[in-house]
């Protein structure tokens, strides 16, 4: 999954290494889905059978705070997270909520942004449309 293990890297961030934060880790590195907390909640749950929504809640906020992990805003009310923290772009499907990321370098953004003399700390970009499962639908 990783070069270095979940544990090392809490650790390096001044976390303990808790069978949640493990986990929860874990899970939001190997998924694309950007889930919200119950979908969280709901993939832990098989491995940690005494875990809750407070505790899922309690981690993500570590996590943020340490930029561990990034919420995703969208136009519904539930918040989402993404464990990949590289700048990438994220498509966000209006109709069915769907977020896909895109993967291009935006070296060429940072850098028309910083020839204005602004420096840039993070790069979060959304972009709204409709998916092409959405489009097929609505066609059909």
């Amino acid at each position: 999954m990783m070069k270095e293990s979940v544990e090392l890297i809490l650790r390096k961030n001044g976390l303990k290494a808790t069978k949640p934060r493990v986990e929860i880790y874990k899970y939001l590195k190997n998924t694309y889905s950007h889930p919200t907390v119950e979908e969280i909640f709901k993939n832990v749950k098989p491995t940690m059978k005494k875990i809750s929504y407070a505790t899922v809640y309690n981690v993500l906020n570590d996590f943020l705070e340490k930029g561990l992990v990034k919420e995703v805003s969208t136009s519904e009310d539930a918040k989402r997270y993404d464990g990949h923290t590289e700048p990438h772009i994220h498509l966000i499907c209006r109709v069915c909520g769907k977020i896909e990321d895109l993967d291009i370098d935006l070296t060429s953004i940072k850098k028309a942004i910083e020839k204005t003399g602004f420096t840039v700390e993070e790069i979060s970009l959304n972009v709204y449309g409709i998916c092409k499962d959405c489009r097929k639908k609505a066609h059909n």
